[in-house]
């Protein structure tokens, strides 16, 4: 197996490290077929999204486009990680401080597989919630780009095991919080629309004594850059946390919308 995996990884690295203008050319021969044949799904909700949210300065081809370009900015980086900026680091150099257990908590945009990879280099071991796809070999994939000796990575319908972990090994535990398939969501609304964010979770960990910390991951010109947000000390009242919470998210979209995965059929709903 780990001889099948060392394979995989090198394969996968030939092609993912081939030059930009390959993968240039190669998304203007998918795209209209894309288009086409997904207008009545996941092209045409992010087109109807843009409209409902009044966000039209972008088109639903510059959202795909920078969904393709993150993941393999993405999957670059699982390969071979390269350096990033890190902004606000102090922000979560204080939750390490308080020597209790960490949530961190962001949204699918950018090149998001990057953000917990980031956090193995804090050398506590990180709980990784993660949504299942149908296609198993996809899984496998997945699973295998984002292995790491201090990570672990979880299904959402063991979330409970994940927390129970991190909290009896102080660790991080580290989930996006925009969509989710068992979970139960809040009531929140983004740009004034109902918009589920799955935050019960990160919530009842915070009042179980776990310090969450917010923080996101974007592109800047060449540099992809990781940015720790806002620490919400252990036990802060949930009103609080969920409307600070709801804000940033807005906030976060609002600044990198073409970055933000609005084909999700639960958006807006």
């Amino acid at each position: 197996m780990r001889a099948l995996n060392f394979l995989f990884k090198k394969t996968l690295f030939l092609f993912f490290f081939l030059p930009d203008l390959f993968f240039k050319i190669l998304f203007l021969i998918l795209h209209p077929f894309y288009k086409l044949t997904h207008q009545k799904r996941a092209y045409g909700r992010v087109e109807s999204h843009l409209i409902k949210t009044g966000l039209t300065g972008i088109s639903a081809k510059a959202v795909f486009k920078k969904l393709y370009f993150n993941a393999i900015d993405s999957y670059r980086f699982l390969l071979k990680e390269t350096p990033l900026v890190i902004e606000n680091e102090q922000i979560f150099l204080e939750a390490l401080q308080s020597n209790s257990p960490i949530v961190v908590i962001s949204i699918h945009q950018g090149p998001f597989e990057i953000l917990h990879r980031s956090l193995c280099k804090y050398h506590r071991p990180v709980y990784l919630l993660t949504a299942d796809f149908s296609n198993t070999l996809l899984n496998q994939a997945l699973k295998t780009l984002r292995e790491h000796p201090i990570l672990h990575e979880y299904p959402e319908n063991q979330a409970g095991n994940a927390l129970r972990q991190c909290f009896k090994n102080k660790g991080i535990l580290a989930l996006l919080i925009d969509q989710g398939k068992g979970a139960s969501p809040c009531n929140t609304k983004l740009f004034g629309l109902n918009s589920p964010l799955y935050l019960k979770l990160p919530i009842k960990a915070n009042q179980m004594g776990a310090s969450l910390v917010s923080f996101r991951v974007y592109k800047q010109n060449k540099s992809i850059v990781l940015r720790f947000e806002t620490l919400y000390k252990a036990k802060t009242p949930d009103h609080i946390l969920e409307n600070s919470i709801n804000n940033e998210v807005e906030t976060w979209i609002s600044e990198h919308p073409e970055d933000w995965t609005w084909n999700y059929h639960k958006n807006f709903r």
